[in-house]
């Protein structure tokens, strides 16, 4: 009997010891360094800091892990934020560790948006798609998702303030995000609806890609991003009455906002100079409006030589035009706007980076001057001019978009970078507007120059195009403005 008690209290006092042990194992230092160890190997990660690293009552917590990716990553940086998952005094010494749901409050995703080579980007692909030896990590769920792609101002893009679930399965990964924004180069901080995709190591499918509302979306759904060194994009972008704000630059919302339609042919890479291209046609349906405001400086002109005529407000209810993007450039051709019989549109445009001569120019005259630019066509109306309104409309502003805090400066970023190279292109092209037959009637210059058509009964002006974003119809506002001149 005593010998019984003697055992029984040997056993009572190894297993405390063995609690003791593996209490003080995954409470310690090493066995934190070995974690972090074994989540470089596997994410392809290198300067991995991680803070807080504690367990309580089976859970693993880490107020913030930080790291960055090495050439055999899939990111470039990454940031968590309040991360738990599952684990018991046994896992990863015997057997696997099964973290279960791993949750955390934000994360910031700093994606590659390519490889230099087919090599690298296997390596990429092993690093996202291998299964991480004694850990089974099977899906994720993160309260404030933020993610940015690309490697220059065309090709950037990025997601913020997002609810992400991310759920590994026999092919990959499925992703699915609900909430906050999605902007792609071209289109910027449209609310996400839904967007679902699988990644597999052939690539990216968007199984349902919706953004905006009910009434005014982009969809993305069916794209797909091929996997490789050199990520390529193909499918169809269908918008229905998107905002005009989320597509052109802040300067243009200047003098132009509204809403379009239309489907698109999405194609082009987000790891190469011509970025990510767009070919089809934009139409302005029932639903939609196109509006430009004097602050156009051609409308402005008109305003002041016009007596009869407003052109502080162009609604255009009606008209199509065939929009082709990529290779750092943009095409409008066939340009139809129906503005009643205030006014008609029709021509073509082309927006280009300019060429190392425009840049020095550029830089001669200083830094964006798009703002002063706008301002310079400032005379005040006389006497001697015709009596239409001659002012400024006020410019629009930007809606809020509600990016969260932990996005926020990401967000800065990509609206700088498309604000950059919407500063700098160079837009040449010529439009041909039409107007009501007495347009010019306090006008005798203008009349004379610009005499109404006899088949159309209207006043006929080519409008040529040959400047930076500020200076679009100046030249034509000014011959305008003097014309009007008694």
């Amino acid at each position: 009997m005593q010998l019984c008690f003697r055992l029984l209290a040997f056993l009572v006092v190894l297993a405390l010891i063995g609690w003791g042990y593996l209490v003080m194992r995954i409470d310690g230092r090493p066995f934190q360094k070995e974690v972090e160890d074994s989540i470089e190997r596997s994410l392809g990660a290198k300067d991995l800091e991680t803070n807080g690293f504690k367990r309580t009552e089976g859970q693993l917590n880490l107020v913030n892990l930080e790291m960055k990716g090495s050439k055999a990553a899939f990111f470039d940086s990454l940031k968590v934020t309040s991360m738990k998952c599952e684990m018991s005094l046994l896992d990863g010494f015997t057997g696997a560790w099964d973290t279960g749901l791993i949750t955390a409050a934000s994360a910031n995703l700093e994606m590659r948006a390519g490889a230099d080579d087919d090599a690298a980007a296997q390596q990429i692909g092993e690093a996202l798609f291998k299964t991480y030896g004694r850990v089974k990590v099977s899906a994720l769920q993160i309260n404030d998702f933020n993610m940015g792609w690309g490697f220059s101002d065309q090709t950037k893009g990025s997601i913020h303030g997002a609810e992400a679930r991310i759920q590994r399965v026999a092919e990959g990964w499925k992703v699915d995000l609900k909430g906050g924004t999605f902007s792609q180069n071209w289109i910027r901080g449209l609310k996400i609806i839904h967007l679902a995709a699988t990644c597999t190591p052939e690539g990216i499918t968007f199984d349902d890609a919706r953004f905006g509302d009910d009434t005014a979306n982009l969809d993305l759904t069916g794209l797909h991003i091929t996997g490789g060194s050199r990520p390529t994009l193909s499918g169809t972008a269908v918008m229905t009455s998107v905002p005009m704000s989320a597509l052109i630059p802040v300067a243009a919302q200047r003098f132009m906002d509204g809403t379009i339609s239309g489907s698109f042919k999405v194609s082009g890479s987000l790891n190469t100079p011509s970025g990510v291209n767009l070919e089809g046609t934009a139409t302005i349906s029932d639903s939609d409006r196109l509006v430009f405001r004097d602050s156009l400086p051609l409308l402005r002109s008109l305003s002041v030589v016009d007596a009869y005529h407003n052109y502080r407000r162009v609604e255009f209810k009606s008209g199509s035009f065939k929009l082709k993007t990529g290779g750092a450039k943009m095409e409008l051709s066939q340009v139809k706007l129906n503005g009643g019989d205030l006014m008609t549109v029709s021509g073509s445009l082309e927006a280009r980076t300019p060429t190392p001569e425009e840049v020095r120019e550029l830089i001669a005259q200083g830094a964006d001057q798009s703002s002063a630019q706008f301002d310079l066509f400032v005379e005040d109306p006389s006497d001697d001019v015709g009596s239409g309104s001659g002012k400024y409309a006020e410019p629009s502003k930007d809606d809020d978009q509600g990016a969260s805090p932990a996005g926020q400066d990401l967000t800065r970023l990509q609206q700088e970078a498309a604000e950059r190279v919407a500063s700098s292109m160079r837009y040449k092209g010529e439009f041909e507007i039409s107007l009501n037959a007495n347009a010019f009637d306090r006008a005798e210059m203008l009349a004379a120059k610009y005499p109404v058509d006899p088949e159309t009964g209207r006043v006929v002006v080519k409008v040529p195009i040959d400047a930076g974003i500020g200076n679009i119809t100046l030249k034509m506002a000014s011959e305008i403005y003097k014309g009007g001149k008694r």
